[in-house]
């Protein structure tokens, strides 16, 4: 057992550092700084079951034009902190990833994938908890990895606003294979604005792919195995409820799937694209 009353920082300016903890260990600490000055490489690993990082602050990975931070928790450890910061800053890089089933990554505040245009990554699978307990922010430089293997829902749960951009890759187990039509919940929010910019996934053997629906307070993916345009529920018609709820969603709508054009807007263009592909 650990005790650090103080900030914890591995990695500062030119320095490179690497911090293994693992075996059952407890470690608590204030603010920890991974890679946090200029060419700063700085790595922790914490891993197995009930090895545990308490902290009663908040986490930088990478800050100040830094060279590289990591942060790996794996095989069942698990993480608690105020707030997170990932790639904190212009020119920074910072990673964090959950590898091996059962880890946990909870926060009671704000969690940031790259602030300004940090390069900021996150990756994690549908058998770990991340539980995010204020707001969750990715700019458009960084990246959301989500492993699939059994369609556990919602394996990321934000408390407050999802504010969504980037990248979200989605890593399909080997052989991986789910019926047209299931549903699966990525992610959870009180509200949900914007939408990655890019998406990319591996292939189900039969072809069968998802797509990402965003809505008011949740960002669902649903397996097809083509795109209807105008089919704004993805239920494979294009129908009397598709046409409502585009009506709803009139006027600016960034992200949205009402949007099937994509402009950012909902207008009598996209009235006119759903009419036309009308079952």
């Amino acid at each position: 057992h650990w005790i650090c009353l103080s900030d914890f920082a591995v990695a500062d300016q030119d320095g490179v550092a690497v911090l293994n903890v693992n075996e059952g260990a407890d470690v608590e600490s204030l603010d920890l700084y991974i890679g946090s000055g200029l060419n700063a490489d700085g790595t922790i690993v914490i891993a197995d079951v009930a090895t545990d990082w308490d902290m009663r602050g908040s986490l930088y990975v990478g800050q100040n034009a830094n060279l590289a931070a990591t942060l790996t928790i794996r095989d069942g450890a698990s993480m608690t902190l105020d707030s997170a910061f990932i790639a904190d800053g212009d020119n920074t890089t910072g990673v964090v990833e959950l590898v091996g089933p059962g880890c946990s990554f909870q926060t009671d505040g704000s969690f940031s994938l790259g602030v300004g245009t940090g390069l900021g990554a996150f990756s994690c699978s549908d058998d770990d908890t991340v539980v995010i307990g204020g707001d969750y922010f990715q700019n458009d430089a960084s990246s959301l990895t989500v492993s699939i293997s059994s369609l556990v829902d919602a394996p990321i749960i934000v408390g407050g606003n999802a504010i969504l951009g980037g990248t979200l890759n989605l890593v399909l187990e080997p052989g991986f294979e789910t019926p047209l039509g299931t549903e699966y919940q990525l992610m959870t929010a009180a509200s949900v604005s914007d939408a990655f910019i890019v998406v990319n996934q591996d292939a189900m053997p039969s072809g069968n792919f998802f797509i990402v629906s965003y809505e008011p307070t949740r960002v669902r993916l649903i397996v097809v195995d083509e795109i209807i345009p105008g089919d704004v529920n993805y239920n494979g018609t294009v129908d009397v409820t598709d046409l409502l709820k585009l009506l709803e969603a009139w006027g600016s709508c960034p992200g949205c799937n009402e949007d099937v054009n994509g402009d950012g807007v909902v207008s009598v263009l996209d009235l006119l694209t759903l009419l036309a592909s009308w079952t």
